[in-house]
C-alpha cells in the first residue's frame, strides 16, 4: 500500500542573536577553521564556562538557588553532524584559558549515581585519601545513548543522582558505603543521534525528569571544508585571555537576579515568562512539550552566565533577549527530533510497532506482546483507547471462524512512521516487534472474512502462476490469494509480505525466509 509521508518538521532556523558576548566573540572567531556548527560550539562553551566559574555564583528564583549550569544535549547525524567537533573547539579555547583547570575536572563514563558522588564526595575524615573539596565536574558523553541505557537498568541510581546534579544540590544515596556529596556543581555535554534517542527515549521515562533537564540542541555541519585553515594561535590566546578575566572577575559575585527595577527589563521577562511557561497550553501534548518544561529556568540560567561573565550581579534586557533567542532554538530542535512522538513511552511504542505493520495491522494479543505481555488488561486498553481517541488508530475485527471476531488495530496513516528525519528516512523499518506473524492474519483471507464495514476483494480459487488451490490458510499470502506462496517467494522485486528485496523484511527474519535478491 502507497502512503503519502507526513509533513517533516523544519530544521531549527539559525539566530544571530543567540550569539552573545564573549562567547559569542569566540565562536565567531573559531567558524572559518572548523564545520562545526556555531550553536554546537556556543552551547558547549556555556557549559565548560558555567562548570569553570563554579558554585559562588548562581542564580536566584525566588527561594531557590540555581547554579549557572548549562547541559546542552547535542543531536546530529553520524558522522556529518560533527557533535565532537563542535565540543572540542569549544574545549580549545577554555582549556588555554584554565590549562589546569579543565583538563583535571573532565570526565566521561557516567555509568551509576554512586560514581558520580565518589568522583566529588567529601572527605570522611583526615585518614581519608579520597574525596575532595572542589565539588566542580565536567563529564563529556559522546555516546549518550549508553548512558539512557544505563540510567534504565534495575537499580540504577544514575538518573536520581543527575537530577539532583542539575539542581546543585547534596548528592547521597543510602547504601553500604553511605557516601556523599554536600554540595555539587556538575556540567554535562551529550552527544546523540536523533534516531538513536528516540527509540531510547521510547523505553524510558520522559514524565520523570531527567531528561528535561538537558537542553536540546540540533546541530549540522555548517559548511565542508576538504583543507581547513590552520587556527590562528594568537587569535584563540587573546580570546581565552579575555575569558580567563571574564571568569575570574564572575566568580564569587553571589546571587545574581532580574533587574526588576528596570522597566524594559521586568517588562521583558513577564513577556518570555508567559512563552515559556504556557507551551503546552499552546501547542497541547507531545513529547517534545515534555522536554521543554524548563525553558523558562534555562532562560534564566543562561541569562544570569551572562550577566556574571560582565561582572554584573543583575540580569538585564540584553541578557534575557540573547538567552530567549537561544531557548527558542532549543524548543525548535526540541519539535525536530521528537515531533510526533507520545508523552507516554508505551503510546509511541505502540504507534511505531502499527506504523511497521501497515495496513493490516496488529492483534491485541500482538500488541501485548510488545510489552512481554506484563501490562494488566485494563492498562492496555486504556492505552489503545487513548490512540483510538486521538485518530492516530482505528480498530477493526477479523474473524477465523472459530469464536467471536478478534479486536486488531491499525495506523490511520497508513502505516507512516512519525518524525522521519533525514538520516533515519534512508534505514531499513524496524524488524515485526512480535516476532512472528498471528495465524489469524492468514486464516482470515482463507475464510474469505473481512474486517467489520469493509468490501470483501474478489477471491481466486486457485494461483493465477501456478493454478494451485488457495483454500490453505497459509496459501493466501499478502496478495489477498491471487498467488500462492511459492510463487511471491519467486518474486524478484518483492517478498511475500509486499516488501522490497533490497530492504530488509522483519516477518521475513521472524520466519526465517529467504529475504534476498533473487536476481
Amino acid at each position: 500500500m502507497t502512503s503519502t509521508p507526513r509533513e517533516r518538521p523544519q530544521v531549527p532556523a539559525y539566530d544571530e542573536r543567540i550569539l552573545h558576548g564573549i562567547l559569542g566573540e569566540i565562536t565567531r572567531s573559531a567558524l572559518p577553521a572548523t564545520e562545526a556548527d556555531p550553536i554546537g560550539i556556543y552551547t558547549s562553551l556555556l557549559c565548560q564556562v558555567g562548570v569553570v566559574v563554579g558554585p559562588s555564583t548562581w542564580l536566584r528564583i525566588g527561594y531557590e538557588r540555581h547554579p549557572l549550569l548549562i547541559w546542552p544535549l547535542l543531536f546530529g547525524r553520524t558522522g556529518s553532524g560533527r557533535k565532537g567537533s563542535a565540543t572540542n573547539v569549544a574545549a580549545r579555547y577554555v582549556e588555554t584559558a584554565f590549562p589546569l583547570e579543565l583538563p583535571a575536572l573532565t570526565e566521561s563514563g557516567l555509568s551509576s549515581g554512586e560514581g558520580v558522588i565518589e568522583r566529588i564526595r567529601d572527605t570522611l575524615d583526615e585518614n581519608d585519601p579520597g574525596g575532595t573539596e572542589d565539588k566542580r565536574l565536567y563529564v563529556l558523553e559522546p555516546e549518550f545513548a549508553s548512558v539512557m541505557a544505563r540510567a534504565k537498568r534495575e537499580g540504577s541510581t544514575l538518573a536520581q543522582i543527575l537530577r539532583q546534579a542539575w539542581d546543585g544540590g547534596r548528592l547521597s544515596t543510602l547504601n553500604r558505603k553511605k557516601s556523599k556529596a554536600s554540595t555539587s556543581h556538575v556540567g554535562i555535554i551529550g552527544h546523540i543521534t536523533p534516531r538513536e534517542f528516540r527509540l531510547r527515549l521510547a523505553d524510558s521515562d520522559m514524565a520523570g525528569g531527567t531528561y528535561n533537564r538537558y537542553l536540546p540542541v540540533y546541530i549540522e555541519r555548517s559548511k565542508k571544508l576538504a583543507f581547513p585553515p590552520w587556527p590562528d594561535t594568537a587569535r584563540i590566546n587573546d580570546l581565552a585571555g579575555s575569558l580567563s578575566e571574564a571568569v575570574c572577575e564572575a566568580r564569587n559575585l553571589g546571587g545574581i537576579s532580574v533587574a526588576t527595577g528596570d522597566p524594559a527589563t521586568r517588562r521583558l521577562w513577564e513577556e518570555l515568562y508567559d512563552e515559556f511557561t504556557g507551551i503546552a497550553d499552546v501547542e497541547g501534548d507531545g513529547a517534545w512539550i515534555e522536554f521543554t518544561e524548563r525553558a523558562a529556568p534555562y532562560c534564566l540560567r543562561i541569562a544570569a552566565l551572562y550577566a556574571a561573565l560582565e561582572g554584573g550581579s543583575q540580569i538585564l534586557e540584553p541578557h534575557l533577549t540573547a538567552a530567549a533567542a537561544l531557548v527558542r532554538f532549543s524548543i525548535e530542535s526540541a519539535k525536530y527530533v521528537l515531533a510526533g512522538m507520545a508523552v507516554d513511552p508505551r503510546l509511541d511504542r505502540i504507534n511505531r510497532a502499527l506504523a511497521d505493520a501497515g495496513h493490516e495491522g496488529l492483534s491485541r494479543s500482538d500488541i501485548s506482546a510488545l510489552f512481554s505481555r506484563h501490562l494488566k488488561a485494563d492498562v492496555l486498553d486504556e492505552l489503545l483507547n487513548d490512540l483510538v481517541e486521538a485518530g492516530t488508530v482505528e480498530m477493526f475485527r477479523l474473524s477465523t471462524g472459530r469464536g467471536r471476531p478478534s479486536a486488531w488495530y491499525r495506523a490511520t496513516n497508513g502505516g507512516v512512521r512519525d518524525s522521519e528525519l533525514s538520516e533515519e528516512s534512508e534505514l531499513n523499518p524496524s524488524p515485526n516487534p512480535t516476532g512472528a506473524t498471528s495465524f489469524a492474519y492468514f486464516a482470515s483471507f482463507a475464510n474469505s472474512q473481512t474486517p467489520v464495514n469493509e468490501t470483501a476483494p474478489a477471491r481466486r480459487s486457485g494461483c493465477a502462476t501456478c493454478g494451485k488451490d488457495l483454500t490453505d490458510a497459509f496459501e493466501a499470502w499478502h496478495t489477498n490469494g491471487e498467488l500462492c506462496g511459492k510463487c511471491i517467494d519467486n518474486d524478484p522485486e518483492q517478498c511475500r509480505h509486499g516488501k522490497p528485496r533490497a530492504k530488509k523484511c522483519g516477518q521475513c527474519i521472524a520466519e526465517k525466509l529467504n529475504h534476498q535478491s533473487l536476481a
